[in-house]
């Protein structure tokens, strides 16, 4: 009897305890943590839950919710317990700024991405530092300079490839075509040899479906990894992974929508990688060597890889393993292809949904001007003459500002030093007015985030149209803002579409040639293009998966490559 009703009263007692020390963390949350004066909805302020069910369960939706937050409570709120999220382009460069101390946040970034040793996932500003000093020189301006004979053959062979469609009338899936061409040209740059997706029947969607699949499950590895292995061994339509419409690419093989195999597929497509560093490791012992501008071919035959190139570098004998340098290139293989295809896709969805007159007149025009000047009208436009070209130029930038590289929150700690918002002390000017902002003081170790979509549709910078396409508000002749006016200078402030500062995407170089050359050629080329049954719902984020991901029904960019008389 005394057993049972000491059993009985632990029944009673236990859960009350529990309730006690989750309202004691509320009430500690909403009263005496060091960010209850920040504003925001108290169910963030309480838990991490409220975030976790619109990324995990609703799949990636929190960033509606907090943009939703800054319009209620204004340009700081809190978006959970322990973390700020800021509204401010002229915030953003002190929190991205090329000051050492500031820190990634483990939550976001090792969570997410399974605390891979590379540079993008080194949480310590000091540590990040070194290896990404490491790879300057292989991402310089004048390194991809000699690569860039590569992108262009890569080019090349997409357009042979999707004048077969033309020959037949097929629908091109371009944004497999896209996937396609920035994972060949990345992957050879990267690893030194090309994966050839564009040889694929499909275009490697295969593998780009899978990516996605995977990709989807980054927010539940947040909440857990322990479920999100539960998640690969269910059965397809019990997961919560992301879908997409029926395809009759994968009418015939389930197996490339079966969770439990995208292991297996990962680990076969990095089995050349392997390769390569373990022929790298043979030579370990011998001393590093700084690579000079010499050991940087101009002819693609002898490019030097990531994977070579790093472990000839300087870096100290724990940086220089195999598992190191796989991870490194592992990470620019994933960063490489979404980020420069969706900005392909937004260009071409733009110039073929407005009407000819609008964007794709002015775009001939002035490529016909450049390419009168080419030694060849065959010959394409080189990347540096097409970055000079205003309206292509223009219209590039548009692309990249819509669809910026990362859709998601960036966060950052600093954890020695106290933050305060705003930076500086407001002016006499704007004590007054709508202008005057609460000041905050963030403790070392608070988690301060902003976003670049804040950035490149900041009303201030680029007018009531900032989530529009319009190409003249970078052009003076056009009604634009004129280069060196107040207005430009904060245009070009909220133009971060690689984002800034010590964090910045360190390939941005190598971006900005696929960009220019695909930009530049791509209607010289095929000037039949026309979209076939796509809306603005298949190109436009609807999901934050890091980066931007349109609804699970979208099909994607497809076109049809039409004969021009």
């Amino acid at each position: 009897m005394a057993t049972y009703l000491t059993f009985s009263s632990l029944l009673t007692i236990v859960p009350a305890l529990i309730l006690l020390w989750f309202a004691a963390v509320a009430v500690y949350r909403l009263t005496l943590h060091p960010l209850a004066v920040i504003p925001g909805p108290k169910r963030a302020a309480v838990s991490t839950l409220y975030e976790k069910w619109h990324n995990a369960v609703r799949r990636g939706r929190y960033f509606l919710i907090w943009e939703q937050m800054h319009e209620d409570y204004g340009p700081v709120v809190r978006i959970n317990p322990n973390e700020v999220h800021i509204r401010d382009p002229d915030y953003f460069d002190v929190l991205f700024s090329h000051n050492m101390k500031i820190d990634k946040d483990p939550f976001v970034y090792t969570l997410a991405f399974s605390n891979a040793p590379s540079a993008f996932a080194t949480m310590s500003a000091p540590h990040h530092r070194v290896r990404r000093n490491a790879m300057n020189k292989f991402f310089s301006s004048k390194a991809i300079d000699g690569y860039e004979p590569y992108v262009q053959a890569t080019f090349d062979k997409m357009i042979e490839r999707l004048d077969t469609y033309r020959k037949t009338g097929e629908v091109v899936r371009m944004t497999a075509a896209f996937k396609a061409f920035a994972m060949d040209v990345v992957s050879h740059f990267t690893l030194g040899h090309s994966r050839n997706y564009l040889d694929e029947p499909d275009l490697g969607h295969r593998f780009q479906f899978a990516q996605l699949a995977t990709t989807s499950l980054m927010h539940w590895n947040r909440v857990s990894m322990r479920l999100v292995g539960i998640f690969k061994r269910l059965p397809m339509w019990m997961t919560p992974i992301l879908t997409e419409a029926p395809d009759a690419v994968f009418q015939d093989t389930h197996g490339a929508l079966d969770p439990r195999k995208l292991t297996d597929t990962e680990t076969r497509l990095m089995t050349d990688a392997l390769n390569i560093a373990k022929t790298a490791n043979k030579v370990a012992s011998s001393a590093p060597v700084d690579l000079k501008d010499s050991d940087f071919p101009s002819e693609t035959s002898g490019h030097v890889s990531l994977i070579e190139f790093l472990h000839a570098s300087s870096l100290p004998p724990a940086e220089r393993t195999a598992d190191r340098l796989i991870n490194e290139a592992h990470s620019m293989l994933g960063a490489g292809v979404d980020t420069l295809s969706n900005i392909f896709i937004q260009f071409v969805y733009e110039m073929l949904s407005a009407p000819r007159s609008r964007f794709l007149e002015p775009l001939f025009t002035e490529l016909r001007e450049a390419e009168a000047k080419l030694s060849s009208p065959s010959d394409l436009i080189p990347a540096r003459t097409a970055e000079k070209l205003p309206y292509l130029n223009a219209c590039v930038r548009e692309s990249m500002r819509l669809i910026p590289a990362v859709h998601s929150r960036l966060p950052r700690v600093n954890p020695h030093e106290t933050m305060t918002y705003p930076a500086t002390p407001p002016t006499a000017a704007d004590s007054k007015g709508e202008k005057q902002q609460r000041a905050y003081r963030f403790p070392p170790g608070t988690i301060m985030s902003m976003s670049l979509t804040d950035l490149a549709f900041d009303a201030e910078a680029f007018g009531p149209d900032a989530r529009s396409f319009r190409p003249e508000r970078w052009l003076p002749e056009a009604g634009g803002a004129a280069p060196g006016s107040p207005q430009w200078a904060r245009m070009e402030r909220c133009f971060v579409p690689f984002s800034r500062g010590a964090r910045s995407c360190i390939s941005h170089e190598l971006a900005k040639r696929e960009l220019y050359i695909v930009c530049a050629n791509l209607f010289r080329r095929l000037p039949g293009l026309e979209l076939f049954e796509t809306t603005r719902s298949d190109v436009e984020p609807a999901f934050e998966l890091f980066g931007p991901v349109p609804w699970e029904g979208s099909r994607g960019l497809r076109v049809k490559v039409r004969d021009v008389e």
